[in-house]
């Protein structure tokens, strides 16, 4: 697979988005810890080429708006209010917030690498002709549920 997105902070602390949608019409969506346990696999993959990324990124630093800084990446898992209203009704039935919050806790403590689930609101992504996703709004940004 490929990464959705390489976001970076401001300091240059690099963060792998993960982004999930409900599609229409399907019989449910795939799982926030499917979506934690794919960006950890891209996790794993980019861990080896971050200090060559960091250096290549130092290199054309004035071409580059950061830095990317050669620790391991976060993880941020970000979809829109659909998909969460989702996971919350089968919340209802499994309660899979609490054992995923501690999961993320465990890899933080473990890995050194946050985990963090993000609502995205008032956007939505279009496909252009050449097949490149073109964001449409200006995106408004909540967690997804209380973090503990």
């Amino acid at each position: 697979g490929k990464i959705d997105l390489l976001c970076l902070e401001p300091e240059g602390d690099p963060w792998i988005c993960e982004l999930k949608v409900h599609a229409v019409g399907a019989k449910g969506a795939e799982t926030p810890l499917k979506a934690l346990l794919e960006s950890l696999g891209y996790c794993a993959t980019l861990d080896a080429d971050m200090r060559n990324l960091s250096r290549e990124s130092d290199d054309k630093k004035r071409v580059l708006l950061h830095v990317v800084s050669p620790i391991r990446p976060n993880l941020l898992i970000m979809a829109p209010s659909e998909y969460w209203t989702l996971c919350s009704q089968a919340e209802d039935r499994f309660h899979w917030i609490e054992g995923i919050q501690a999961l993320c806790q465990r890899i933080e403590n473990s890995l050194k690498i946050k985990a963090r689930f993000v609502r995205v609101d008032n956007c939505r992504w279009e496909m252009n002709q050449s097949g490149m996703p073109n964001l449409i709004g200006t995106p408004a940004f909540n967690w997804a549920f209380a973090r503990v």
